[in-house]
Order: C-alpha cells, then structure tokens, then sequence
C-alpha cells in the first residue's frame, strides 16, 4: 500500500521488527551470515517506513513500540538514530505548532536523557517544552509531565527546593488530568524531591497518597513503591523498605515492560545489603561480659 492510501490519522500506534535488534534475533542472523539492524533490508529497515507515513500524514502524535536491546544494539548507534528521530520530531512539532506532540516529543526525548545520565540534557528538554506550550499555566495538562521531568533532573542536580517548587502546585491539585504521565507517578516525584530535602515525615505522607491513586500503567507503580522503600529506609523502617522493594520487582516483572527492572532490582538488593551489614554491626552480648 503506497503511503498516500493510508486512512489520514491523528494518532499512529507501530512497531517495527524485533528481530534485527533484538539479542536472540542478532545471534541467529550472525550464525547465518545475514545482516542484522538497519542493514537487514528485508526487517531491518522498516522503521524508515513508518518515518515516511508520519511524514507525509503529519499525525498529532505517535508512539512507536521495539525491544530492550534496541538501546544497546550496534553500540548504541542505532538507538542513536531513534533518539534523533525524536529530535526531528521537535522540529516537526514547531512546524505544526500542536501542544500534545511539544509536550509528548520533547518529555520523552528528556526522559531518555535522564535514563542515559543526562540530566542536563533532560533539563534543556523540559525547558524547551514547557516555555513553547502554551498556556502557559502550570496545572495544564501538557505541562505536567515536563513539570516532573524537570523536577526529577533538579533533584539529580541537588537542588531539591526547585523540584518542590515545581511539583507542589501539581500534587496540591487533585482534579486536572496530565499528559503521558500519571498523577500517581508526579505525587511519588514530589514525595521523593522532599526526601531529598530531608523532609522524611512530608515524604512518608505523600508517597502514601501517591500509591493510593488509581492508574492503569505499570510504571508509575514501580516508581511509586520504589520512593516508598526509600521513605522508609529513610524513617529506619528497613523491614517496610524492603517489602516495598520487593514489591516494585513484583510490579517491574507483571508485564513484558523491561524500563524498570534493573532499578527495582537495584533498589531491592542495596536494601537487602544494608539490611544484613545493619544486623552484623549490632553489639553481641556475650555470656562472659554478663555481670556475676
């Protein structure tokens, strides 16, 4: 079907082979001498094609779906090329001046700068989204997930007040509906910005609140159970950190999403550790140092 028949849509939903990237799929091409990535011209390619249909049908938004090793595929190159393309997508969203496609291109490359270990990078992304999206009131919708972005890139910067300041209107506000992010996962950011400002007590009660907000996505499950571990870590309720831990694994591992496992994981085996050196530390009372 030629790119013009395509039914006009204001949202495209796509994924493009696995197999060229993925680590069972590459094994297998090199076993058999066949080319695998963007080089594979059979599989390999087709990402180019779903490039072309968002570029002539111009949707407000897409969403584009592929497998965990695609971030480490060819040394990072061809994720390289999936983090430009969502570059270009800014640039397509100026063109087009849409607030959902800012919002949506702009936090998304920012999150993945924050994942990668980049915060300034994801700073500069959630600057850019939140002074183009207009209005400019920071309760909207589209300014939520930059909102937290920037929040969370703050707190990795140290500086902790700014996170708060930034998160404390949208915690405060319980009826306004956000974009791409839930409000489950932008109250665990406020309670976390306050943990790190030492406000352990302010933390404990917002990331209760956090986890009592019904949302359907899985992730900002596992975010909200892993700043509750660390709350009571914290309030040195170790044997309530670590159940938290364990149960932002149980969550991490109740879909085939994989963006949260290796933190819950880490998160769960740091409390462990620190669990048993608290416990070997402990004064032994020996029969000897017993008075008579």
């Amino acid at each position: 079907m030629a790119v013009k028949d395509i039914p006009a849509h204001d949202i495209l939903c796509a994924g493009f082979p696995c197999q060229p990237f993925s680590i069972a799929g590459v094994s297998k091409k090199l076993s058999l001498g066949k080319a695998h990535g963007f080089d594979d011209k059979e599989q390999g390619n087709l990402f180019f094609s779903l490039a072309e249909i968002i570029e002539f049908h111009q949707p407000a938004a897409f969403v584009l779906e592929n497998v965990k090793n695609l971030k480490s595929h060819d040394h990072g190159r061809t994720f390289q090329i999936i983090y430009n393309t969502l570059t270009d997508a800014l640039g397509y969203a100026d063109r087009t001046g849409h607030p959902l496609l800012l919002g949506m291109a702009g936090t998304l490359r920012g999150f993945v700068a924050l994942q990668r270990g980049d915060p300034a990078a994801a700073e500069a992304d959630a600057r850019r989204v939140m002074t183009a999206v207009e209005p400019h009131n920071p309760l909207a919708p589209s300014q939520v997930g930059p909102r937290v972005l920037l929040a969370e890139a703050r707190i990795r910067a140290g500086d902790a007040a700014t996170a708060i300041g930034l998160l404390a209107p949208i915690a405060s506000d319980t009826a306004t509906p956000s974009l791409l992010f839930s409000r489950r996962h932008a109250l665990a950011s406020y309670a976390s910005a306050l943990l790190a400002d030492g406000r352990v007590d302010a933390a404990l009660s917002w990331v209760r609140r956090a986890r009592e907000v019904e949302s359907e996505d899985v992730r900002s499950g596992v975010v909200a159970a892993m700043v509750y571990a660390r709350v009571l870590a914290a309030a040195d309720r170790c044997a309530g950190a670590t159940d938290a831990a364990e149960e932002a694994v149980l969550l991490a591992y109740s879909t085939e999403q994989v963006s949260e496992r290796a933190a819950a994981e880490e998160l769960r085996d740091t409390l462990a550790l620190s669990a048993v050196e608290a416990a070997s530390a402990e004064t032994v009372a020996y029969a000897s140092d017993v008075p008579g």
